[in-house]
């Protein structure tokens, strides 16, 4: 996956970034945490480079999935999102 900061400065916390992915026929949601994802080493005006390693469960049936993607810190007992806008292809 790539990304790009259109901010003027690296992140200084780390978030956490979780996909969730919709099956289309079912209607069944299955999330997934992508730990390798380290938003602070997004430099301003760079386009990075992110491999994520997805254990899909082996319960999740094949056919089409529409996905999302969300930031979240964890902030005490609290989640603090960020939720990621939805681009329609």
């Amino acid at each position: 996956m790539t990304w790009e900061n259109h901010g003027v400065a690296p992140a200084y916390h780390r978030y956490n970034l979780r996909m969730q992915l919709l099956n289309l026929s079912s209607g069944r949601s299955f999330i997934l945490d992508l730990a390798e994802s380290d938003n602070r080493k997004w430099m301003p005006g760079r386009i990075v480079g992110e491999y994520y390693d997805l254990k899909l469960p082996a319960s999740l049936p094949s056919g089409n999935m529409k996905s999302k993607l969300v930031f979240f810190i964890i902030t005490g007992r609290k989640k603090s999102y960020t939720a990621c806008p939805e681009r329609e292809p």
